[in-house]
Parts: C-alpha cells; structure tokens; sequence
C-alpha cells in the first residue's frame, strides 16, 4: 500500500503531527508599565526550558508606528535581558513583545505591551512596574525590517551601532526583501549556554563581502598608538590611549568584547558611560575613525598588519 502513496504526499501528512510535538518554550515576563525617556531600557524574561532556548528577542516600535524592530536577547543563567535604544522625550508609548525560538524551531511570544514614556522615574506609579533604567551600555544592534529607517522613529540614535535588514532570516536567506542580499547565519555556542549569531553577506552573484579579521594597528591625532582586533568579522578588542590637553599622562583605554562589536556595512562603534568611539573600513587593509573620551576629540587611522 505504501508504495501506491506518492512520497511528498505521505511527508506532508506527517507535518502536522510534528508541529502538534514541538512545544515552544514557556516565557515568563512581567510587563513593564514605564520607560524613562533619554535612558536606555533593559527588559528581562525567563524562558523553560532555558536550555533549548536557540534565540530569543524584544519586538518594539514607537506606539503608533509602522516599522518593527528588534533586539537580540543575552542569556544570563536561565533568564535572559535585551536593551531598547533610549526613546525620545517626545514619544509617549512604546508597543513591545518578546518572542523565543527553540532549537527544533518553535516559536512562542508573549502578548504585545504598551508601557508610556515618562521623563523621571518618580513619574512611575509605586505599584507600576518600570524598566531598569541605564545612562550607558554596550552598542545596540538592531534587527530592522526592510524599507524601514535605519534610526526607530521616536528613538534617541546614541548607542544604535547598526540596523542590518531584512529582520526575517528566511527572507534574507532566499534573498527577499533585501536587494539581492542573502544572508548566511552560522549558529555557535556562547556564554552561559547561550547562542552567537554572526552572519556574511553575499552578492547576487555568490560574491563573499569583505574579510576584515585580523590585528590591525595605528595612531591617533595625538600621536598615540591605536590596535583592535577582528574575528569573524567582528570587533573582539580595542587598545589605545589619549591625554588630555595640558597633562602628559596617558589614560588607557583596553576593552575587550563578548559578545564582539559587529561590523555591518564596513562600520562599528562603542559608546559607553564617558567614551564614544567609532570606525570606517574604507578597505580591507584600511580604516579609520573618532575617538572621543570626555574632554577629548579626536581620530585615529590604522592598517591591517
């Protein structure tokens, strides 16, 4: 009998047995009625089972707008914690929801929230729940649909690295949405059993990008010595220095990243509590770029060694 079934047939009869078998993680999240304006937001969620969590995002937008953004969520422990970029003064709400996938790809959400922006965390009712307010963090990747802006209508750009696009990775993977560009993810373990996505680009005609991994090495305007490290096409680590006007004495500057600083459209910046660097490939053996500590304005240039 079976060989008189036609095999794709007898394949898509079974689907819908194994969708019924694919549970989506459970997410557990308490709603936050408050954002502070001009500050960056972090929201958490625990997710069960944490260890077949493969991602896990925020969803938001300005209320009332059209375009969708999101931003990747890093695990901690069990739970995990995503950082909005900072809304603006002007914006009085802001839509979100989080949504997880599992390693055998299914996927839950929770419901969409409309927490208002308010200008001092005193303006939070006492029984309302706000978001972890921070004056600084590490740069902000977004995932952004495509045609839409690059900045979030309603959003402050300080801290916004890069906006690469579509935010569909199956779209991006058969080449929708994005001019032409795919998308291939490459999928590894992290920290606290987490999950790195990086990703390369490719032309329509199956032409890598470029390549900027490796030491590179230079100077800044003041004659100070500027190297970073790139692996996998991202940013894993900065040394440089700089002095201020009338001391002699170097203040150092070392960071290294983990999760690395991503490059997207030959780009990358930092901005953190009191320093805001930025950098420009203008070749795969070339770059350059600001540095800019307090009190200091300044730019470096460096070659790959």
């Amino acid at each position: 009998m079976m060989r008189d079934v036609p095999i794709a047939a007898f394949l898509l009869a079974l689907l819908p047995v194994a969708a019924a078998q694919a549970q989506a993680p459970t997410i557990e999240h308490k709603a936050v009625s408050c954002i502070v304006a001009e500050r960056f937001a972090r929201l958490d969620a625990c997710f069960e089972p944490a260890e077949q969590v493969a991602r896990a995002r925020v969803q938001f937008r300005a209320h009332g707008t059209p375009h969708w953004y999101f931003v990747d969520m890093g695990a901690e422990g069990p739970c995990h914690s995503g950082v909005l970029p900072k809304p603006k003064k002007s914006t009085k709400k802001i839509d979100y929801y989080i949504d997880v996938v599992d390693r055998r790809f299914a996927e839950g959400r929770t419901r969409e929230h409309d927490p208002r922006v308010v200008e001092r965390s005193g303006e939070c009712g006492r029984d309302m729940v706000m978001a972890a307010a921070l004056g600084s963090a590490a740069s902000i990747v977004l995932g952004v649909a495509a045609g839409a802006p690059a900045i979030p209508v309603g959003f402050e750009s300080a801290g916004i690295a890069v906006a690469p696009g579509p935010a569909t990775p199956m779209a991006e993977a058969h080449g929708g949405g994005g001019g032409g560009v795919a998308a291939a993810f490459i999928i590894g373990a992290a920290a606290a059993g987490g999950a790195a996505y990086y990703f390369t680009h490719q032309d329509e005609e199956g032409t890598a990008g470029p390549n900027y991994d490796g030491t590179w090495a230079g100077t800044t305007s003041q004659s100070r010595s500027f190297t970073f490290t790139v692996a996998q096409n991202a940013v894993v680590s900065i040394d440089t220095s700089y002095v201020l006007a009338g001391t002699n004495a170097p203040i150092a500057i070392q960071r290294s990243f983990s999760p690395a600083l991503p490059i997207t459209n030959g780009s990358f910046s930092l901005q953190e509590q009191g320093l805001f660097l930025t950098g420009t490939f203008a070749s795969e053996t070339s770059a350059s770029g600001r540095l800019e500590p307090t009190r200091v304005s300044a730019t470096w240039q460096a070659t790959r060694r």
